[in-house]
């Protein structure tokens, strides 16, 4: 129920549940020293949350549920800050548990 996306050499665990609610809580594992540590949280609570990684290195977060109601957030992190930003505009309709890609074409 938590979003796992690789960027680069590191691995990204975003949100999840906690049995009540979604989490915010976020961690990044390094696969150079073999770690895991923890980096920003998000804005908004997440379980069931699309994920994805941009060519730029960053990672985008839309949708998921916070408890039972889902959300149409979508948020974008920024490991060169270690920052979760709110996008504008939402997703048009609330989702959990979609997928998302990036596509080149």
């Amino acid at each position: 129920m938590l979003g796992v996306v690789a960027s680069g050499a590191n691995l990204y665990v975003i949100g999840g549940w906690s049995g009540c609610s979604g989490l915010s809580l976020c961690e990044c594992y390094d696969a150079d020293t073999q770690t895991w540590h923890p980096i920003a949280q998000l804005n908004v609570g997440r379980s069931q949350v699309a994920v994805c990684a941009l060519e730029d290195g960053r990672i985008i977060a839309a949708g998921g549920c916070g408890a039972w109601n889902c959300t149409n957030s979508v948020e974008v992190y920024d490991p060169t800050v270690d920052r979760w930003t709110l996008l504008e505009p939402p997703l048009a309709v609330a989702r959990r548990g979609a997928g998302v890609a990036l596509f080149r074409g």
